[in-house]
């Protein structure tokens, strides 16, 4: 019996050929995306649960919370916290500590900048990453010892032994290679090259403040210890602990400022505050959104498959009345259809591996760490896709099945009208399912790629084209050597202007002061941002003020400090960008010339700030976030950039320039240089790659549909041969008949697009919202995919109408 199954199977793929194609093809992709998407997801929700105790560690998370402005959430604690937290609460077996940093690392003429993390000893016996050489109970013990990670001691040792071996960090700090780890696992949020011990001494008195927030602090728990009585009591641990001073003496509370939590360390990827030294957060909207997605291509690809194999029963009535009529019963009919279908899965299924195994390269390079080694490996993962294309063969074949096993032999025997060959309507429905889905995503397409288009040429009020930054250049092996080498720079005719700042446009490195100003109604100081800047920075980025003017190297007054370690003048010069006007209240650009404000009120290194000019609003952060008050200062000692407005058509030439001229005055140290609108593009470089997905799952959804509805549109076409021979006898024209069939299969798609306007609208409308700066949603968007759908439609089903209108209305009134 099963060999009879298998060979009617067979010869029903033969004999039709369009309709295979169409069902193994759409199925096929519809199965391909599921699989590449239930990839990223697995690896998305496998963050951190390797460590054999993830589910005891936890990372603690700081949320300050001041007068004038939103909460400001640290991913990071005071260096003293963790001692001080562990000495308070008991429920804690241990505690460890993370920070990293690029560092120049070099071993004689080899020098390289690399992620190194400064970790307290016991960090690899809570995070049991695998060492293949040394003891992770003593490889830190000793301050000058380093654990590299397997790919960097080759980069370095090549094949020889490193143990033992000396690197030096910073061109001052020789450490000995103690032991070599595993390449860091794609799954964890940790992102370092190589491990060192934690030295106070790097944070001078930094590290018993506690308003200095620099460290990663992950506690681990006693087994059988709750979470929730030590998240109880951290209010409490604050005002025990923090003195009010560290808030300019707010007289409240302590804890009603700053406010620990505990993230357990296998959500760290998706609910934490993120981190500059950690791996960018997981987004769980993407990852649903495309779970959601990928089902509703499988979706459509499972309904082209009922559609088809409802539409096509006529063709095979005759064969099920015959069968029943020898005796088969409809059990096994119903058995039969269903391994038919089955077989069609998994050779869709085989297909799809293919498809998978092709396109995996370029989905992980918008989305990394999808690894289909890794997934085939994987026994759950194998299992769910294995259960994946059962349900899919059982739940496509089922409703065709018991429909052709149902009908009567005396009522199959008589069949052949276009009306015995299924349900009209079921298949107009899913039909009407299936455009709804792809006139949905195609709208969204293109409502992202216009919200991306908008950011990339907006005016950001600043220069962003050709612009070079060179970073790092604080380190003691640097600084002294900047001078020469920036005047090396001036004179090369390439380069239209220079300037430092602790930051450009794009960083986060920006200052955060507390500020009070004339007039103020509060009693409580507001908090404003700062950047330190060089006196030329302005000009170098094209920033002409509104009124008044901008720094000026002749008045030395407009510093607050001019060398490293000078302690921060009572009084210096500010220019304010307009949010800063409202902010603080200044009124207009020219009324706010002249005026004051101070920050750090009530502390030694207090400010007063004179405004000499006004700049433009500059979108110099996401444009997801609104335009903050900042003021700008120059502050000659706390530069860690260099920016260089060049202008040149030999761009290779000229940054080998720039590089010769930088091994020549600081030896030894690698350079780190990018471009600044890299940096900026890296905003949204996650919303470029779902765009790009988007787009490709857009396409594969109207390419699933409209594979359906040409073999539907073909097979309606066949079967209406004899009525169109009727009304062309009847005087009927062949663009009438044209007309006809085209019409009927508009129909569905005019009715899918009044379902997937509203649809569409609610979401994207929601992830609008996410951008402060952001495009408004033309009803022309919806129009545009309509009559896409729509034309997509037509050129699928004119070919049939066309070609069966004009056939010979004698030959199609014989037609059976």
């Amino acid at each position: 019996m099963f060999k009879n199954y298998v060979t009617t199977a067979f010869r029903n793929l033969i004999r039709n050929k369009l309709y295979s194609v169409i069902n193994i093809g759409g199925l096929a992709i519809g199965l391909a995306v599921c699989i590449l998407i239930f990839m990223f997801v697995r690896d998305e929700f496998s963050f951190d649960k390797f460590f054999s105790d993830a589910d005891r560690i936890y990372r603690v998370e700081a949320t300050i919370t001041l007068p004038g402005r939103d909460a400001i959430e640290i991913e990071a604690t005071q260096p003293i916290f963790a001692e001080t937290l562990k000495a308070d609460f008991s429920q804690i077996e241990d505690i460890t500590r993370f920070d990293s940093s690029e560092e120049s690392v070099a071993l004689q003429d080899k020098r390289f900048f690399h992620r190194v993390a400064a970790v307290d000893q016991n960090f690899l016996e809570i995070f049991d990453f695998e060492l293949i050489e040394g003891n992770p109970e003593t490889v830190l013990n000793d301050p000058s010892s380093i654990v590299l990670t397997e790919d960097m001691a080759k980069k370095f040792f090549g094949d020889q032994d490193p143990i033992g071996q000396t690197l030096t960090i910073n061109a001052e700090k020789e450490f000995r290679v103690t032991g070599v780890l595993k390449n860091v696992p794609a799954d964890t949020h940790f992102d370092f090259e190589a491990l060192r011990p934690l030295n106070p001494v790097d944070y001078g008195e930094n590290y018993f403040r506690w308003g200095s927030f620099n460290l990663k602090t992950y506690i681990k728990l006693k087994k059988g210890a709750d979470i929730k009585t030590i998240r109880a009591d951290l209010p409490s641990f604050v005002d025990r602990n923090l003195p009010t001073t560290i808030f300019d003496n707010i007289q409240e509370s302590a804890s009603s400022v700053l406010q620990y939590s505990a993230v357990p360390l296998t959500d760290i990827h998706f609910y934490s505050f993120g981190g500059t030294d950690v791996k960018p957060k997981g987004d769980l909207a993407t990852v649903y959104g495309f779970s959601v997605i990928a089902l509703l291509i499988l979706g459509i690809a499972i309904i082209n498959f009922v559609n088809l194999a409802t539409a096509r029963f006529a063709g095979r009535i005759k064969e099920v009345a015959i069968r029943k009529v020898v005796g088969a019963s409809r059990k096994q009919l119903v058995t039969q259809y269903l391994a038919e279908s089955t077989g069609v899965v998994i050779i869709a299924l085989i297909l799809a591996i293919f498809l998978v195994e092709s396109a995996t390269p370029w989905f992980a390079g918008f989305f990394q760490d999808v690894n289909t080694l890794g997934a085939a490996r994987d026994p759950y993962f194998l299992a769910a896709i294995a259960g994946l294309a059962v349900v899919v063969g059982l739940g496509s074949g089922f409703y065709p099945s018991l429909y052709l096993s149902k009908i009567p032999p005396s009522r199959a025997l008589n069949a052949g009208s276009a009306k015995d060959s299924g349900s009209f309507r079921l298949r107009t429905i899913l039909v009407v399912f299936q455009f709804s889905i792809s006139i949905a995503l195609v709208i969204g397409t293109g409502a992202v790629y216009s919200q991306m288009n908008y950011m990339q040429n907006l005016d950001l009020g600043f220069e962003t084209e050709n612009i070079l930054v060179i970073r790092n250049i604080t380190p003691p092996q640097v600084a002294p050597s900047m001078a020469p080498f920036m005047n090396a720079l001036r004179n090369q005719p390439e380069v239209v202007s220079l300037s430092r700042s602790n930051g450009v446009p794009g960083d986060r490195q920006i200052r955060i002061s507390r500020v009070t100003y004339p007039g103020n109604a509060s009693d409580q100081p507001l908090i404003i941002r700062s950047r330190s800047l060089d006196f030329d920075y302005l000009e170098a980025y094209g920033i002409e003020p509104i009124t008044g003017r901008i720094f000026d190297l002749a008045i030395i007054s407009d510093a607050v400090a001019l060398e490293k370690d000078e302690r921060w003048r009572e009084a210096a010069s500010a220019v304010v960008n307009q949010s800063a006007l409202r902010f603080l209240n200044l009124g207009s650009p020219e009324e706010a010339i002249g005026k004051i404000f101070t920050t750090s009120p009530n502390r030694e290194d207090s400010t007063q700030w004179t405004v000499i000019g006004v700049v433009p609003d500059m979108h110099d952060d996401s444009l997801r976030n609104a335009i903050e008050p900042m003021f700008y200062a120059v502050d000659l000692a706390g530069f860690s950039t260099l920016s260089i407005h060049f202008k040149t058509d030999n761009l290779g030439g000229f940054l080998k320039k720039v590089d010769g001229l930088w091994n020549r005055h600081i030896p030894g140290v690698p350079i780190t240089r990018d471009f600044l609108d890299d940096t900026l593009a890296a905003f949204y470089a996650e919303d470029e790659a779902r765009n790009s997905v988007l787009i490709l799952f857009a396409i594969l959804a109207i390419l699933v549909s409209s594979l359906g509805l040409f073999g539907l549109a073909s097979f309606t076409a066949e079967r209406r041969t004899k009525e169109v021979g009727i009304r062309k006898v009847a005087g009927a024209s062949t663009p009438d008949i044209v007309r006809l069939l085209v019409w009927q299969f508009s129909k569905p798609v005019l009715i899918a697009n009044l379902i997937a306007g509203p649809i569409a609208w609610y979401f994207i409308n929601n992830w609008l919202t996410g951008f402060a700066y952001r495009i408004e949603l033309s009803f022309l968007y919806f129009v545009a995919a309509g009559l896409l759908a729509l034309l997509i439609a037509w050129g699928t089903v004119a070919g049939h109408a066309w070609k069966v209108a004009r056939s010979n209305p004698i030959k199609a009134l014989r037609y059976e």
